[in-house]
């Protein structure tokens, strides 16, 4: 739900309204999706792979992201199993890396082999600021300290359920 929830964030503005009325009245069937798949191959592999093609739900713009997370995610677990020497598996929460931040990527980082500077003050500077501000990806749901209310409900989740049954066959 995390990813699903930034991108759409993102793609609408921070405008849970426009957000709402584009799939509620399928807009985003009509306009959004086929405008993405021609500018983005990406999307349309995702929307059209074999696996997801026939899954019976609305092919709109949440059925695309979710397909696209799907088969991204199940992409890193076949290169962990094809090479399990150069990819490992992290499973992390997003609670857990702003708890432990500077922990949790120093380790992943050691794990990759990468020389890590000992300096604490610099590695702190990296997390002291939000290095999406001032970009299209900047949170629009991060208003200072506070978060907004996640715009996934029990539609989006059970449309998440159903995709994964329907990829896992």
């Amino acid at each position: 739900p995390g990813f699903y929830d930034s991108v759409v964030n993102v793609m609408f503005s921070g405008s849970y309204g426009r957000y709402y009325f584009e799939t509620a009245f399928w807009l985003d069937v009509l306009f959004r999706v086929p405008t993405l798949k021609d500018e983005f191959p990406i999307f349309k592999l995702s929307a059209e792979h074999p696996r997801m093609v026939a899954c019976p739900v609305t092919h709109g713009l949440p059925f695309m992201l979710v397909s696209y997370w799907i088969l991204h995610m199940q992409k890193a677990f076949d290169l962990i199993q094809d090479d399990s020497a150069t990819f490992f598996h992290v499973c992390i929460s997003y609670e857990q890396v702003l708890v432990h931040k500077e922990r949790i990527i120093l380790d992943v980082l050691s794990k990759l082999g990468v020389d890590v500077p000992t300096d604490d003050n610099e590695i702190r500077k990296v997390f002291g600021f939000d290095s999406q501000t001032g970009s299209v990806f900047q949170s629009r749901r991060r208003k200072g300290d506070k978060m907004l209310r996640s715009w996934v409900g029990a539609w989006e989740k059970n449309l998440f359920s159903v995709l994964l049954e329907h990829f896992n066959g």
